[in-house]
């Protein structure tokens, strides 16, 4: 399927079917456009509106496409009056107002009136019909338009396809279009323009027709009024307000207007008279204000000047005077011809090029020259001097004060160096140079020759060199201290470093390899053979803190951890906080110290996977005698592991209650024994069972609170 189509309704195709056996052709009156909600939809069947309508109109036309007999074309005329919105669907509706085709269109922009890109659009809609004859068309003659295509095709005929009577033919001469102007100053947008409106093609004495000196010269009219766009109806005399000055006194006035923002630009046109041709001027009304009329030059114009007109000297600064060749320096071929200036310091010079001599104040050099002084303000300037001897030039400026110190320009040629070895001392460095900012600048042959600071490369076979280093494809530094001290630094390809010095009483010391980030552990549990540890590495010096969201069984690397607060990691055998080591690799065993409890548990693992055996408890001279406490509830430990837990309970009638132990068991409780207190009575006893590690649950199955009594044994 094309991205861009058209189907029809489940109404549409409803209505169609029942035009084509034999019933009521279907009438399309209206087109509607959408924008989809601000993105493309893909039409359904059963839609009986669009997405998100943004215009509605009548149709334009509805015709059968010339090269399928099947397919419906129907048109509308979007005008530029509308807009404001973008285009993504269409749909067009019939007389009883349902949707019967729906299409998804391609994007289309319809700016708002006053946008500056107001346009008129022309949309179409193609729907597929088994019978053409099937749909028609209730037509508005008011809005009715014909696409470029379809104008086209007619243009050429001369059988009156139309079959237009004589007697339809409207007398052009006498009759007035109803969309044609009311007057040539008429200015409704879209109305058809007579000849003559806005002075285009007539002239006349009345509204805005081209000027004519008939009926007199105006003499009264305030320019200031002259705002609608068009030229003024007559020529303009000296006795009108507000005209321009100069010329013959008499003017033609064009004004160009915009309605949107009310500016007006108007155009001051000369009547001239033998040997006064005039000039023309211009002005614009901008938020109410009116500006100055301004004069265009051209070639009846230029050049006639007046002395008044034109500088008094090179340097005269006299706003609006013309200048001469030479003026502030510029034009000149001689340094006779330049201005000079007594003092380079002095800020009240104007921009321009100045000739300085041996008896200028401040210059730069002891040499003369040329300056540039360039002003921006009466607080900043610039200058730059050029030395006629040296050929260097300075610069400096000034902002709110005096002038700064100058300031050299470099020069390549001289103030760069001539090679990458250039050691002329106050030089310019460019990229490369000693090697820096790009590949080393050579091979050395000994290590001990290299004695200017730099980078260099060394190979195998240079002579002196580190042994704890690669042997080639290193970078090697030479820094000085004073003379004749060195300082060497070797680097191979792999960021081993080495480092020595030397010194005129003790000669060259040992190399010695230096350490670096490289060396040392990336992370505590970092395992790489060779590298240094840190404090707390493995948790030697600072135990590695656990959390609940540890798993033990996932430690199966060396190292010390701790857990203190919070809910213990998963597979943790105890519930208080406690020391935890860990020794081995392949098979890692776990060695756990119960730090409330002064328990130690032990377990290993069964495989490298993270799979263990039950953890056991160790005993030991503090543990031997059996662990117990006959509190309620209490419990007693079995040296070999069993644990006994008990107590009584007062339980009110049918009652489930949860009793937390004294002591989780480390591996699993096995079950649960309870019986009335007090009492033989059999007749329902209370039951009990396990629910993890640290609790289990009784119920009292009798009416009436009992107390009962219970025993858990686990390990």
């Amino acid at each position: 399927m094309a991205e861009f189509y058209s189907i029809l309704t489940t109404v549409g195709l409803a209505k169609v079917a029942a035009a084509q056996a034999g019933g009521d052709p279907v009438v399309l009156t209206e087109f509607a456009v959408g924008d989809s909600g601000g993105t493309y939809f893909e039409p359904v069947e059963g839609q009986v509106s669009l997405v998100n309508e943004v215009w509605r109109g009548d149709l334009s036309r509805l015709y059968t496409h010339a090269a399928h007999d099947s397919w419906v074309v129907a048109e509308a005329f979007i005008p530029l009056s509308d807009g404001g919105f973008e285009i993504r669907e269409a749909g067009v509706f019939d007389a009883d107002g349902d949707l019967i085709a729906v299409s998804k269109y391609p994007l289309t922009e319809k700016p708002a009136v006053g946008s500056g890109g107001e346009k008129d659009v022309y949309v179409r809609l193609t729907m597929e019909v088994t019978n053409a004859t099937s749909v028609t068309h209730l037509i508005d003659s008011s809005v009715a338009m014909a696409t470029v295509q379809y104008v086209d095709s007619h243009a050429d005929r001369t059988d009156n396809p139309h079959e237009v009577m004589a007697s339809q033919v409207i007398d052009a001469g006498s009759a007035i279009h109803e969309n044609a102007q009311e007057s040539i100053t008429d200015t409704t947008l879209n109305s058809l323009m007579r000849v003559g409106a806005f002075g285009i093609g007539l002239s006349g004495v009345e509204g805005f027709a081209v000027p004519k000196m008939a009926g007199g010269v105006d003499v009264s009219t305030d320019w200031n009024t002259i705002t609608k766009g068009g030229w003024w109806n007559k020529i303009l005399g000296p006795g009108s307000v507000n005209k321009p000055a100069g010329g013959t006194g008499y003017w033609y006035c064009l004004a160009l207007s915009n309605d949107v923002t009310g500016a007006v630009t108007q155009i001051a046109f000369p009547y001239g008279v033998s040997g006064n041709p005039g000039t023309i001027k211009y002005r614009t009304l901008h938020s109410g204000t009116w500006t100055d009329w301004i004069e265009l030059l051209h070639t009846n114009n230029t050049g006639t000047a007046v002395t008044a007109d034109v500088q008094e000297s090179k340097v005269d600064t006299t706003e609006s005077r013309l200048l001469t060749v030479g003026a502030f320096g510029w034009g000149n071929t001689t340094a006779s011809a330049f201005p000079t200036v007594a003092d380079c310091s002095d800020i009240a010079l104007p921009t321009g090029l100045f000739v300085t001599s041996s008896s200028t104040a401040d210059r730069p050099s002891g040499n003369g020259g040329i300056l540039f002084n360039q002003v921006a303000s009466a607080s900043v300037s610039a200058q730059i001097f050029f030395d006629y001897i040296t050929g260097e030039q300075y610069f400096r400026k000034r902002v709110n004060g005096p002038l700064e110190a100058w300031r050299r320009v470099l020069s390549e040629s001289e103030d760069v160096q001539d090679s990458p070895y250039d050691t002329t001392a106050n030089k310019l460095m460019p990229v490369g140079a000693f090697g820096l900012g790009s590949a080393a600048i050579g091979y050395i042959t000994d290590f001990n020759t290299a004695l200017t600071a730099g980078f260099y490369s060394y190979t195998s076979t240079t002579l002196h060199r580190p042994a704890d280093i690669h042997e080639k494809g290193g970078v090697f530094v030479t820094t000085r201290y004073g003379d004749p001290s060195v300082f060497h630094v070797a680097v191979d390809m792999y960021g081993v470093i080495a480092s020595r010095g030397y010194s005129s009483g003790a000669g060259w010391s040992a190399w010695k390899r230096g350490l670096h980030t490289g060396d040392v552990q990336a992370s505590a549990t970092d395992k790489t053979v060779g590298r240094l540890l840190m404090v707390g590495s493995f948790g030697y010096g600072n135990r590695i803190a656990l959390s609940s969201a540890d798993d033990l069984n996932d430690l199966l690397t060396g190292g010390h951890y701790k857990y203190t607060t919070g809910l213990p990691p998963a597979n943790t055998p105890v519930s208080s906080a406690f020391f935890l080591d860990v020794v081995g690799d392949t098979y890692p065993h776990q060695i756990l110290h119960d730090i409330y409890d002064n328990r130690i548990l032990f377990r290993s693992a069964s495989d490298s996977s993270g799979n263990f055996n039950p953890w056991v408890k160790i005993y030991h001279t503090g543990n031997l005698a059996t662990n117990k406490s006959f509190s309620n509830p209490g419990y007693i430990e079995h040296v070999g592991g069993l644990i006994e837990q008990f107590g009584i309970i007062s339980v009110p009638s049918n009652t489930v209650i949860t009793i937390t132990l004294p002591e989780a068991f480390p591996n699993a409780g096995l079950g649960v024994q309870c019986t009335y207190n007090h009492t033989l009575d059999d007749s329902s006893n209370p039951n009990g069972v396990v629910i993890s590690n640290s609790q289990i649950q009784i119920r009292n199955s009798i009416g009436g609170e009992r107390v009962i009594g219970w025993r858990v044994i686990g390990y």
